[in-house]
């Protein structure tokens, strides 16, 4: 059985399994990538799944499939319906998804071949609308505009469940994450009533999709997700990460609330600049946590450029012991 459908299996359906994947989940940071260049990081290492192969921890691979907000030109210039309609064709165009798909089939060989992770990041109905407002825009749009609110998500619901249909048509990756970024170091960002009315529906639509193949669901959201996660689990989601320790988050406390969601990530990554005793402590202290099922430590968000390279080192060999002190190495 292949290490991508271990990965399903344990996140998915809680199954015991005999290993499973060491990821850095989240892009490398690019001001950690400089320092580590000048403390002797090969140039030659450039993409994510260089990193881990360059590393040694399990091969994973990004395909970010998200609406064309860049080359269209209009990240935080939408305030009406009309500007909105003006842009609507070229952002959600699914022929430029389909003319990707050689690209992904390709991707995916050669991420099966290395008994790898691939993973498909989609953009959700809180950050999307957020990019094409503006932060402060997008929380007054609520308010202001609701029925553009709705109107964006619900043509976003539409390419989402397009892309998911092309991607499924080509080859099933590992895990679709969702990511949304509704919760900041204080808690989420918009009540639960607001959340019931502009953006679970489309959740629900989109996992409907999601779930016809076996493909771990997941959900991206930074800052202190505790309601948050209660919120997807309800709604059905496999996984939720990166699970931000310094929002002083309990995962102990989260886990017994919500033990049907898996977690991914929850490694502080404030520790890894302090050292081999303080990064092993760490994994020590999420023993507890994985013991209980659906939980895959990793980096809670990109490691900062704080940690030197010889740290991060440090945090691999720490990663390598807990793993298989674990059982799943």
């Amino acid at each position: 059985m292949s290490l991508a459908d271990k990965f399903k299996l344990y996140m998915i359906k809680n199954e015991k399994v005999d290993t499973l994947p060491r990821l850095e989940i989240m892009p490398y940071n690019e001001a950690t990538i400089e320092r580590w260049r000048n403390e002797g990081l090969p140039n030659t290492v450039k993409t994510q799944a260089e990193f881990h192969d360059y590393f040694g921890l399990s091969r994973l691979d990004f395909f970010f499939i998200w609406p064309d907000i860049d080359n269209v030109g209009c990240r935080g210039k939408i305030s009406t319906s009309e500007n909105f309609a003006s842009v609507k064709s070229s952002l959600y165009d699914l022929e430029k998804v389909r003319v990707r798909m050689h690209d992904y089939r390709q991707t995916l060989d050669i991420i099966e071949e290395a008994n790898g992770i691939m993973w498909i990041p989609l953009h959700g109905y809180f950050w999307h609308p957020r990019d094409l407002f503006g932060v402060a825009e997008h929380l007054m749009m609520f308010y202001d505009n609701p029925v553009l609110m709705q109107d964006i998500n619900k043509s976003l619901l539409e390419f989402n469940i397009g892309v998911v249909n092309i991607i499924y048509e080509v080859g099933i990756p590992t895990i679709i994450c969702v990511s949304e970024d509704l919760a900041y170091k204080n808690g989420a960002m918009i009540s639960k009533e607001l959340f019931d009315e502009f953006i679970a529906p489309y959740h629900q639509e989109l996992l409907k999709e999601i779930k016809k193949e076996f493909c771990i669901a997941a959900l991206d959201s930074d800052g202190d997700i505790t309601n948050v996660t209660c919120w997807f689990a309800e709604l059905g989601y496999d996984c939720i990460n990166p699970i931000e320790r310094q929002t002083g988050m309990d995962l102990i406390a989260l886990r017994e609330k919500n033990p049907n969601i898996a977690f991914l990530g929850g490694y502080n990554k404030l520790v890894m600049s302090k050292g081999p005793e303080a990064i092993h402590s760490e994994f020590e202290s999420l023993k507890s946590v994985f013991l209980k099922g659906k939980f895959v430590p990793a980096v809670d968000h990109q490691t900062p450029p704080e940690v030197s390279l010889d740290n991060y080192r440090h945090y691999l060999n720490a990663s390598e012991k807990f793993f298989s002190e674990m059982g799943v190495a």
